[in-house]
């Protein structure tokens, strides 16, 4: 699991900026093996590398430092992380974006046609996961080969070698508050005085764990509210009557198609339980439910657990298939990863991919489907599938995941 920014020197004598003239190179973007940067010609055959200034790419990664590293908000997944595009100056950059998930980092691309008549189309897709220390590693290499370039030319003073040197000189606790304003999807280098007091109050109010798990989930307009409704449903939690061990076995960091990890464990839960197929789970005996009112600012629930008994606080009130969906999560995180206190976060870290599948095989065996799929014939219907969300108190677009997530659709 690695990339790589591959740079060659080339000459830029016909460019006017200094900086983008010294820094004109052959650019070869590699990932896990696959060439990202695989050119197609109208008039001749492929290449692997792109010819293009590599100032303003490494003027973008620093400005992006710590977003690129940290900001996994929900949105990311809608907006398919920062763009390489966003380097922009001109250059033809590949259609790339980076979406931090917890310790992995996903990198995705796709071909493109570029436009203004060049004849040029990047041919390749992928989508892939390196490790994060990897990708910042990565990401420093490339700057500081384009920082000495600079040096070498006899440049000094750019934007990105005064922005480069202010990231490094941050200190532990800036570095700290740097990374947590990431989480929030803001700028710490740009953010205003009322966005750092709100951040710094939170940071004050919560422990750590919650507090990036509470950023990754509001804005930075909804985080006074999202801390307030927090801390009341810390004061409101309600234990289940019924303890429950963790499981043996805990998942390692990094990992690797969690949607499997989550479905096991749900698996040995229920075999460590007895409980019985093709009947509804009593989630309320194994995870107490409470509601705390107000506006949650985007926390989907918060999760407690005291002497293996676990209790779930959710916005509003009422007892939906939601609510057993995120009683489930909650009890996933418990079971799978130890967290004692949980905010139940819309972001797709391994361990929120875990939960989520661990939840819905908890409620929804992919075992009972298959035995259902057989008395139907093999088909599962909407109407149907609409007949087992009722029966198992679960939503029907759980259903219809189960159902398509264990490949049992025609």
């Amino acid at each position: 699991m690695s990339i790589r920014f591959g740079l060659r020197w080339g000459d830029g004598a016909d460019i006017q900026s200094p900086e983008l003239r010294a820094t004109w190179c052959s650019l070869e973007i590699e990932v896990n093996g696959q060439t990202v940067t695989v050119l197609q010609s109208d008039s001749g055959g492929p290449r692997t590398s792109v010819n293009v200034s590599a100032y303003p790419l490494a003027e973008w990664l620093v400005e992006n430092w710590f977003l690129l590293l940290e900001y996994q908000h929900a949105s990311v997944e809608v907006a398919d992380g920062l763009s390489l595009r966003g380097a922009s100056d001109g250059m033809a950059w590949p259609d790339m974006s980076f979406a931090p998930e917890g310790d992995l980092i996903r990198c995705r691309w796709r071909s493109r046609r570029l436009p203004f008549s060049t004849g040029l189309t990047y041919i390749t897709s992928g989508d892939e996961w390196v490790k994060r220390r990897d990708f910042e590693a990565a990401l420093g290499d490339l700057v500081w080969s384009v920082v000495a370039r600079l040096v070498d030319e006899g440049i000094a003073g750019t934007y990105l070698q005064l922005r480069w040197d202010a990231l490094n000189a941050l200190d532990a606790e800036e570095r700290e508050f740097a990374v947590a304003a990431a989480h929030l999807g803001l700028d710490s280098f740009v953010s205003d005085e009322t966005q750092d007091r709100a951040l710094l109050s939170a940071a004050e109010r919560l422990p750590q764990d919650l507090l990036i798990a509470v950023l990754d989930s509001t804005s930075a307009r909804d985080l006074g509210a999202a801390v307030e409704w927090l801390e009341e449903a810390r004061a409101r939690i309600e234990l289940a009557p019924t303890r429950v061990t963790p499981g043996a076995t805990r998942p390692p960091q990094g990992l690797w198609e969690p949607w499997n990890w989550g479905y096991d464990a749900a698996r040995a839960l229920r075999d460590e339980l007895g409980s019985p197929s093709l009947t509804l789970f009593p989630i309320n005996d194994f995870v107490g439910v409470a509601h705390a009112d107000g506006a949650s600012g985007g926390i989907e629930g918060y999760s407690g657990t005291v002497d293996d008994r676990t209790g779930l606080v959710l916005p509003g009130d009422g007892v939906t298939a939601f609510s057993r969906f995120a009683q489930a999560r909650a009890l996933g995180y418990w079971y799978m990863f130890r967290q004692q206190a949980s905010v139940l976060p819309p972001t797709h870290r391994s361990e929120d991919k875990a939960s989520r599948a661990f939840a819905a095989e908890l409620l929804l065996p992919s075992e009972d489907l298959r035995v259902v799929k057989d008395q139907v014939g093999g088909r599962f219907t909407e109407q149907f599938m609409d007949a087992l969300a009722a029966q198992y108190d679960v939503s029907p677009v759980l259903v219809r995941r189960q159902v398509q997530n264990h490949a049992m659709l025609g």
